[in-house]
């Protein structure tokens, strides 16, 4: 295996200079540069990322948790946070956990192993999956977005205004006339799904309409148990006029149920989905959604996890609560 001295031989360079232009610590001219280069190419030299940051007291590396990298939600996220990081001279890890716990384990360990400078984490699991004296003693610091536990209250986190997502899904049907509507929701042990529920809930009363626990169906915030729940919905005769879809692949899951019923949108059903996504303006009919600021997420992790990394003196945990918007288009008709 090539060694620094090496490359450093075969570009007539002292060793000193290798190891500058690698790491960037001082200047070397270009023409060095392009030399030291040419030479670390050649013998196939590699740096031991692990000792390094030992040494400097820096691995410049984030670890990102998410659980689901299929979701046009996390995809955008993940493409912010990892441009946002890189500006400030980290890379980033991606993990994807797929809702699997002990996959989750395994990665925060790996990130350990790394000796990761800091990870944004979206939680996959409950309470129970998380004991807290354990993540008590976790030295890394954490930026929980989209999801946080009670066990994780200490740590820092950015998260949608989940409840007011789920109010203003429902009120902007509502105000079209709409009274039997239905929520195709997510996991109850999901703080998001609970949110939004909650905040379908409330909009339901503060129109004196008592609130019917049957519309209130599980999708998972996955297709197939979305088009699964929907189809049992829409076969008991409830009467719904609308649905207020939880995230975008209970969205999926709904439209494939329209279909496969012969029923059309919005001249049957008029629909609502959480979570905004390119291809939403062009569908037929474009979808009235509630969009996610997700470049405004990114940018609070990222600048929150970098503070926390630099030591800067943050007292309690930063908990920031962003606002969604509602955006009309023509998935949703008044009532007929």
């Amino acid at each position: 295996m090539a060694t620094i001295k090496d490359v450093a031989q075969l570009a007539q360079v002292s060793t000193a200079t290798v190891s500058a232009a690698i790491n960037g610590t001082s200047y070397v001219s270009p023409a060095l540069k392009e030399r030291i280069d040419r030479a670390v190419l050649t013998l196939g030299y590699t740096t031991d990322g692990i000792a390094r940051s030992l040494k400097k007291g820096s691995s410049k590396l984030i670890g990102l948790l998410v659980d689901d990298v299929t979701s046009p939600f996390y995809t955008e996220l993940v493409e912010e946070i990892e441009a946002l990081a890189y500006a400030e001279g980290y890379s980033v890890l991606l993990c994807h956990t797929g809702r699997d716990i002990a996959k989750e384990r395994r990665y925060l360990g790996l990130l350990r192993s790394y000796r990761v400078d800091g990870i944004v984490w979206a939680p996959t699991g409950g309470v129970t999956d998380y004991p807290e004296d354990e993540f008590r003693r976790f030295t890394i610091p954490i930026v929980f977005v989209d999801r946080v536990l009670s066990t994780f209250q200490s740590f820092d986190s950015v998260l949608l205004d989940n409840h007011t997502a789920g109010f203003r899904a429902t009120k902007y049907l509502l105000d079209l006339g709409h009274t039997r509507i239905a929520m195709l929701s997510g996991p109850e042990h999901l703080e998001p799904a609970r949110q939004r529920n909650d905040g379908y809930r409330d909009a339901l009363r503060k129109r004196d309409i008592v609130v019917d626990e049957t519309l209130i169906r599980n999708g998972a915030f996955r297709s197939a148990e979305a088009f699964e729940q929907a189809r049992k919905l829409l076969s008991e005769n409830l009467q719904v006029s609308a649905i207020v879809a939880a995230n975008n692949h209970t969205f999926i899951g709904l439209m494939n149920t329209l279909k496969h019923l012969g029923l059309s949108c919005p001249a049957d059903i008029s629909v609502v989905a959480i979570d905004d996504f390119p291809l939403a303006a062009v569908l037929n009919p474009p979808l009235t959604t509630i969009r996610q600021p997700v470049r405004e997420i990114a940018e609070h992790a990222v600048n929150i996890l970098h503070r926390r990394i630099l030591r800067e003196p943050v007292k309690e945990a930063v908990h920031r609560l962003v606002e969604p918007t509602l955006i009309v288009r023509e998935s949703c008709a008044p009532l007929r």
